[in-house]
């Protein structure tokens, strides 16, 4: 239905009434069938843009929370959304190890980046991904000597490249070189690359 300030204002309607054009408030409006949900142009309160309500918000009087989408939010803009592969780390009787993945995004800037690890499983799991250090086991091969392993996973982002590194470390506590093997399992990473720049 026409709002109050529709009253008396040139309108005409396409698509079988769903959309109509509001020449007498300068934009188009468009209705799901019960509530106008889509508007383009010209505000109530007389700003440009554009809104789209969620179901059952009349869009021209709906409050900012009722809004899905609009053009006077600071969103961000995806560019690309893709995946990468991390391939798996051993650490077998030495004191470090690591495994590189990369991906050419090639947006010439360095870009605010989402980006989540998937497990290779058949039903993974999808973690927010963040660069890491920490301990993730202790081994005592003999009465008295611990071994301590340590893993991380680092994050370098440059305007052409997404650089992954997975690496791992082992020490024992008598100073010898460690004589276990652990491993770190692979995993890709689901990205959202946005238009927006991380560089200051």
């Amino acid at each position: 239905m026409p709002s109050q300030s529709d009253t008396g204002k040139p309108m005409s309607s396409v698509q079988n009434g769903k959309m109509r054009i509001e020449e007498g408030n300068n934009r188009l409006i468009s209705n799901d069938g019960n509530t106008d949900i889509l508007l383009i142009g010209q505000r109530e309160d007389g700003s440009l843009g554009v809104d789209l309500a969620q179901e059952g918000s009349d869009v021209k009087t709906a409050p900012d929370e009722e809004l899905i989408w609009s053009s006077k939010f600071q969103s961000f803009k995806i560019v690309k959304i893709d995946e990468m592969y991390v391939p798996p780390v051993v650490l077998d009787n030495e004191s470090n190890a690591f495994s590189v993945g990369t991906y050419d995004h090639n947006l010439g800037y360095v870009p605010v980046i989402f980006a989540f690890k998937k497990t290779t499983s058949t039903d993974p799991d999808y973690l927010p991904l963040t660069s890491s250090n920490g301990i993730v086991s202790f081994f005592s091969p003999s009465a008295g000597v611990t071994q301590i392993v340590s893993a991380g996973i680092d994050i370098v982002i440059t305007d052409m490249q997404i650089r992954i590194t997975q690496s791992m470390q082992a020490w024992k506590s008598d100073g010898n070189t460690p004589t276990s093997t652990f491993a770190q399992d692979d995993f890709y990473v689901k990205f959202y690359l946005m238009r927006e720049t991380a560089a200051a």
